[in-house]
């Protein structure tokens, strides 16, 4: 049977869903850290290719999260619909 959650129990099912996205978003920005330093290091460009390619995926998760609408376009959900597509585009190609 369906119900609806109480105020307290959403805030903290919120809470720890953002924990867990933060979590997930921050091991990618340091993947993409890691990979840009090897680059730097090494001078191989497919170190600087798989870096792009995180960084593209970490902007797909946090537009597909909904922190990109809520955070820096919030007053264009139609350009957020055309990055969405291309992002999903980029990010999987």
């Amino acid at each position: 049977m369906a119900s609806l959650w109480s105020a307290d129990h959403y805030a903290r099912a919120t809470t720890r869903e953002y924990l867990l996205f933060g979590l997930a978003n921050g091991a990618l920005l340091a993947i993409a850290l890691i990979a840009f330093l090897g680059w730097l290091y090494v001078r191989e460009p497919l170190h600087a290719h798989f870096g792009l390619l995180v960084l593209l995926q970490l902007a797909n998760n946090l537009t597909l999260q909904g922190f990109t609408y809520e955070y820096l376009l919030p007053d264009s959900p139609r350009l957020l619909g055309v990055l969405t597509g291309v992002l999903v585009g980029l990010a999987t190609a």
